[in-house]
C-alpha cells in the first residue's frame, strides 16, 4: 500500500529525528560544499604552498560554510568557501514526474590583498578557481573522493540525490567590504580619490543549477496482508500461428515499480 513517506532529492520526508540537537541541514548544499572544497584542495594546494606572503593553502582549516557570506566574511577565517541556495522553481519532467530546479551559488573568498601592488603575483587565482569549479561540476566525480562514506569515484549527484546539475557561469573580481571603523581609526581604503592604495578580497562566485526529483509515494509491504503491493510479473514470450500451437521465445520478470526506476545518476 502507498505511504506518505517520500523525498525531494536527498530531502527525506518526514525528516528523521536524528540525535539530540543534531543539525538540520540542506543535504544538497552540504554535499556540493564538501565536494568543491575537495577539488580546490586537490587542485591548488601544491601551488599555494609554494607562494609566500599569504595563506599556504587554498582554504583555511574548517573554512567551509553552508550560507551566503554577504558582508560577514570579513569576520571569519579566510580563504573560505561558501555554498548556498538562493531560489528554486518547479518543473515537469514527464507526464507523471515533477522536479524542482534550484539556483545554488558557490563563492570562494581569498585573504585581503593590497591593490595594485599585491595583485600581480596572484592575478590568475580566481581564473583557476573558476576552472576547477567548471571541471568539478561538469565531471561530477573525483576518483579519490567519496561523499559521506560512499566509495571513491561515486558521482556526487548520486550521493546527495540530485537528478542532474550543471555549471552555469562564474564572475570574479575584488570585494571592497571592510569592518566598520571606530573613532580615531582611519578607513583602510584611504580618503578617496582615484589611484589610492586599496585593500580588497579576491572573490569568485559561481552559479550552479541543480535538479531534484519530487518523489512519488513510497510503497510499504504490510505484514500479513497478501498482495498489498503490486507483485513482480513472471512473463513468457511465445510465438506461433494459434494459441494452441506456440513456441516459447524467452522468459523473464517485469519488476514492480518501487519509485527508484530512474535513481541511477552518473
Amino acid at each position: 500500500m502507498p505511504t506518505n513517506e517520500s523525498a525531494v532529492g536527498g530531502f527525506l520526508q518526514p525528516i528523521p529525528a536524528g540525535t539530540l540537537n543534531s543539525e538540520l541541514v540542506d543535504p544538497t548544499v552540504r554535499g556540493i560544499l564538501d565536494y568543491l572544497a575537495f577539488w580546490l584542495t586537490w587542485g591548488m594546494n601544491a601551488k599555494m604552498g609554494n607562494m609566500q606572503g599569504r595563506s599556504p593553502t587554498i582554504l583555511a582549516p574548517a573554512a567551509v560554510f553552508p550560507y551566503d557570506p554577504n558582508a560577514i566574511y570579513v569576520r571569519q577565517s579566510l580563504p573560505a568557501l561558501y555554498v548556498w541556495c538562493a531560489r528554486e522553481y518547479e518543473e515537469q519532467v514527464t507526464l507523471l514526474r515533477h522536479c524542482r530546479r534550484r539556483d545554488i551559488f558557490a563563492q570562494y573568498i581569498f585573504q585581503e590583498l593590497v591593490s595594485p601592488q599585491g595583485m600581480t603575483a596572484r592575478e590568475g587565482l580566481l581564473g583557476n578557481v573558476a576552472a576547477i569549479f567548471a571541471r568539478a561540476i561538469t565531471w561530477g566525480r573525483h576518483y579519490d573522493y567519496g561523499y559521506n562514506g560512499d566509495p571513491p569515484g561515486t558521482p556526487i549527484a548520486r550521493s546527495v540525490g540530485m537528478m542532474a546539475w550543471r555549471y552555469r557561469n562564474s564572475e570574479y573580481g575584488m570585494s571592497w567590504k571592510h569592518p566598520g571603523t571606530t573613532e580615531g581609526v582611519p578607513e583602510r581604503m584611504g580618503t578617496g580619490g582615484d589611484g589610492a592604495v586599496q585593500w580588497g578580497y579576491p572573490t569568485c562566485k559561481t552559479h550552479i543549477e541543480v535538479w531534484e526529483r519530487i518523489d512519488v509515494d513510497r510503497p510499504i509491504d504490510l505484514p500479513n496482508v497478501p498482495n498489498d503491493l503490486m507483485p513482480d510479473i513472471q512473463m513468457t514470450m511465445e510465438t506461433g500461428d494459434t494459441t494452441e500451437s506456440t513456441t516459447p521465445v524467452r522468459s523473464g520478470v517485469l519488476p514492480y515499480p518501487d519509485g527508484s526506476e530512474d535513481d541511477e545518476v552518473d
